[in-house]
């Protein structure tokens, strides 16, 4: 190494041990409001790399694959969008819906997701409900149920995933000692149906 060499390495080493120093002496200027907005932006910087910069190669990925896709159909002569008249997506909705006939089944369903959250149930009630003005009737299940709160609640959640014509009309919980772990619950499902063709 020539002479040259080394007063380039100590000027640099010099330089960054005054670089340190400035540092200490600033970290010794900022109050404890300057030490937490600079964690704040350290915290951004890595939520960045950790969260966002995925995210955005994921829906670059996805956008390709979109791209690709359009692709594929105009090339093979088909039409990328297909527009439905309103009757049409009526109509379209409606075929969704089951039919009277699978009513036994989602009972079926409903009491299984209860005995797996072992669940007691008590007598249930029953009422079918047509209008003449409506084109879907509704099919109502009123359970009493006891059990613990997050047992019932599993129940539900259940139910909504495994029936999907299934919603909830209601649900009111009762507890008879506040220290009580079960609660009596009393739970109104409807099935949404269509009439059979």
């Amino acid at each position: 190494m020539n002479t040259t060499q080394y007063k380039q390495i100590e000027l640099n080493q010099s330089s960054q041990g005054m670089m340190r120093a400035r540092i200490r002496a600033g970290a010794q200027q900022l109050s404890w409001m300057g030490i937490i907005g600079i964690g704040i932006f350290v915290m951004c910087g890595a939520f960045y790399f950790s969260a966002l910069m995925p995210g955005e190669k994921r829906l670059q990925s996805l956008n390709d694959t979109i791209f690709q896709l359009q692709e594929t159909v105009s090339r093979s002569g088909g039409r990328a969008e297909t527009k439905l008249t309103k009757v049409e997506q009526l109509a379209v909705f409606y075929k969704s819906f089951p039919t009277k006939d699978s009513i036994p089944e989602s009972l079926k369903k409903i009491y299984r997701a209860a005995a797996a959250e072992r669940l007691k149930l008590d007598q249930a009630n029953y009422k079918s409900i047509q209008r003449s003005s409506e084109k879907m009737s509704r099919y109502q299940i009123t359970l009493p149920i006891r059990g613990r709160y997050s047992s019932v609640h599993k129940f539900l959640v259940r139910v909504l995933k495994d029936v999907p014509n299934a919603s909830l009309d209601q649900v009111l919980f009762e507890r008879r000692k506040i220290g009580d772990s079960f609660v009596n619950a009393n739970v109104v499902i409807v099935l949404h149906l269509v009439p059979a063709l």
